[in-house]
């Protein structure tokens, strides 16, 4: 077996950290290197890494200052010595046998990276699959390079249904030796929140070569309160500004892609729906409303809102996605504010 090298970042987790641990140290594929980056957590989870490494000799521990999501990443990326990389998020969890059929699948391309299937699981017990592909498929040759590209951002109304993007990096595995090639890092100026793995999949998938998804899913996404996607961002507008910026400079400089450009004009609309969420009408934010509608109205404004926002048909939006676009032509911002509250 090759060896897997599976990265934890561990920051306040302490309720769901032996959920997570424990679903990885008893995977039915034994070949793994364990490596728990504790983020300079300020609960138990630092003594709770201590004792995994104490007995599972798999297990790697790194305490450190806290430097956020991205330099976590960063730091195990540096310590892999697997053949195979792959990221768990520390409230997460996976079935037992989940890299041993992911493993199964992998045959003589080797892909530079494989994209499974995962479920979300809600606050409570709702469990969904979060359905990404239609299909299984194994691209050679930077085939579907663009393609991917444009679904690292945003999603795709199929036949079957609507398939959701595929940015995360919780749902892959990338070969080792692909990634330090390439040179591909997560950017630390970016600590955690909304899309801050949208830029180093976008790369990822603009320099492999060989490209596998499968539709099996054996990782459990935990969804609470305190997911990116759902508290209080007060730094989202900018971080998501900066992203949207990067990821137009990359497409420019490297493919100039017509499919990459709309997938990053999905993201746009996107994220600017979630901002009014969990920025603008967030019941946290204590400014006015004549100044959260001023601050609106500049964000759209802004010219790769501007674009993304009167753009032409874009694939990676869903039916809804796209009269939300349509909508954000308009000047009124109350029914953003009745959305965001709804969704609450």
């Amino acid at each position: 077996m090759d060896k897997i090298s599976v990265i934890i970042p561990i920051y306040k987790v302490e309720a769901y950290l032996r959920q997570c641990v424990d679903s990885i140290i008893h995977q039915t594929y034994r070949d793994l290197e364990i490596i728990l980056i504790d983020d300079g957590s300020p609960d138990k989870c630092g003594e709770i890494c201590d004792e995994y490494a104490a007995i599972d000799s798999r297990v790697r521990v790194v305490h450190k200052k806290n430097g956020g999501l991205t330099n976590a990443w960063n730091d195990g990326m540096t310590m892999a010595t697997g053949k195979w990389t792959t990221f768990v998020d520390s409230d997460d969890w996976l079935d037992l046998d989940c890299y041993e059929k992911a493993m199964a699948c992998i045959g003589q391309a080797e892909p530079d990276i494989l994209q499974l299937g995962a479920y979300i699981e809600e606050i409570g017990t709702k469990s969904y699959p979060r359905k990404t592909l239609a299909s299984s498929f194994l691209y050679k040759n930077g085939e579907g390079r663009e393609y991917l590209m444009g679904r690292v951002l945003g999603g795709e109304q199929g036949k079957s249904g609507r398939y959701k993007n595929i940015g995360y990096v919780w749902d892959k595995i990338y070969k080792t030796d692909f990634l330090r090639k390439m040179g591909i890092r997560f950017d630390p100026s970016i600590r955690a929140g909304l899309g801050c793995d949208a830029l180093f999949n976008f790369e990822a998938y603009e320099r492999a070569l060989t490209t596998q998804g499968i539709l099996y899913g054996g990782y459990h996404h935990r969804r609470t309160a305190d997911s990116g996607t759902l508290r209080y961002g007060p730094d989202q507008p900018e971080a998501v500004h900066y992203i949207l910026e990067k990821l137009n400079k990359f497409n420019d400089d490297s493919l100039n892609s017509e499919l990459a450009r709309q997938g990053i004009n999905a993201y746009a609309i996107l994220h600017i729906v979630s901002i009014t969420q969990i920025y603008f009408f967030h019941p946290e934010n204590k400014s006015g409303y004549r100044q959260t509608a001023k601050e609106f109205r500049e964000m759209k404004n802004m010219p790769c809102y501007h674009r993304a926002i009167y753009s032409g048909k874009n694939q990676f939006l869903s039916r809804k996605q796209t009269l939300m676009k349509y909508l954000l032509r308009f000047p009124m911002i109350w029914p953003w504010k009745i959305r965001a509250d709804m969704k609450r």
